[in-house]
């Protein structure tokens, strides 16, 4: 189950920083600078909340507090607060998800090589 979150965490990060390009080219910053600054911005502040605060809320338990109540599931986890067994169980997917996160550069270039490749194979 850790790992399926991670993935599809990892996949939720790429298709969100897909989003994120495609809003920023649209909107046309003057500049390429201004345009990548926004990007980086967009992505690591989208990737820390899905990766960061997703990832640690999903098994915590919440209910005392009033203030995120209104957060469906994330009461009546198993942990209420930071033990040993807490990081036994989280530690592993949050080290794939980074992994992951890491790879995921090199996984796209790989990708765009190969279709370049197949595109040019088919023609």
């Amino acid at each position: 189950m850790s790992t399926m979150t991670s993935i599809v965490i990892t996949v939720f990060n790429l298709i969100i920083k897909l989003i994120v390009r495609g809003l920023i080219t649209w909107i046309g910053y003057s500049t390429l600078t201004a345009d990548i600054s926004a990007f980086m911005i967009a992505v690591f502040i989208s990737t820390f909340f899905s990766t960061g605060i997703l990832l640690l809320l999903a098994d915590a338990n919440l209910s005392q507090i009033k203030a995120l109540s209104w957060i469906p599931g994330i009461q009546h986890g198993p942990f209420p607060d930071l033990t040993e067994e807490w990081y036994l169980v989280i530690a592993p997917s949050l080290i794939f998800t980074m992994f992951l996160n890491a790879m995921s550069p090199i996984i796209e270039v790989c990708t765009y090589l190969a279709t370049a490749i197949l595109t040019r194979a088919l023609d």
